[in-house]
């Protein structure tokens, strides 16, 4: 059986890697999809570096990329934080098997929002929707990263940070197992 590579030494080949720089939606969930897809069925045994510059976006989007990644393609992943990892943009980063920041980067955290079309009205049947919507989003991205966290991060100091629109610095992400490496 081949020997799989170690993760925990940072590679750089720019033909390996994977950038998701700007917000989290359609587009950039398909190329970060498509991306470490093409690299993984190239060599599957090999690391794929993920280097991630974002604020955020569509949670769906997110949830599709992090779904295939992890449940589907399962790649030798490590991803790297470059400036920030906002919002849905964490759970991007919790993806890889080793998790890098560099030491001026962060994630925040908030809780989840619903952003209404202009002139779109609101009822109170369906304002119950919107908010069992986001609840259960919310509490899917929250074990999400819980899990991912080796059991450092639990659900309730998770939602304490979201609670507090939390800027995590490297040092704190290290110890929350959100991060394993400063560079």
């Amino acid at each position: 059986m081949a020997k799989r590579p170690a993760v925990d030494k940072i590679e750089f080949d720019p033909k390996r890697a994977v950038y998701l720089n700007g917000a989290v939606g359609p587009q950039s969930g398909w190329e970060t999809i498509s991306g470490i897809s093409k690299l993984y069925l190239e060599d599957p045994k090999t690391l794929i570096p993920l280097y991630v510059t974002t604020t955020g976006g569509s949670v769906s989007d997110a949830f599709a990329v992090y779904a295939y990644v992890t449940k589907l393609l399962k790649p030798i992943l490590q991803t790297i934080i470059l400036g920030e990892a906002s919002s849905s943009a964490v759970v991007l980063f919790m993806m890889g098997q080793r998790r890098y920041m560099d030491e001026m980067a962060v994630l925040r955290l908030h809780n989840f929002s619903f952003t209404f079309e202009q002139g779109a009205t609101l009822n109170v049947s369906k304002a119950r929707k919107i908010m069992l919507d986001l609840e259960v989003s919310q509490g899917a991205y929250i074990d999400a990263i819980a899990k991912r966290s080796g059991g450092l991060a639990s659900k309730k100091v998770l939602q304490d940070l979201m609670d507090k629109d939390a800027v995590i610095l490297p040092d704190q992400a290290l110890k929350l197992g959100l991060a394993h490496r400063i560079l």
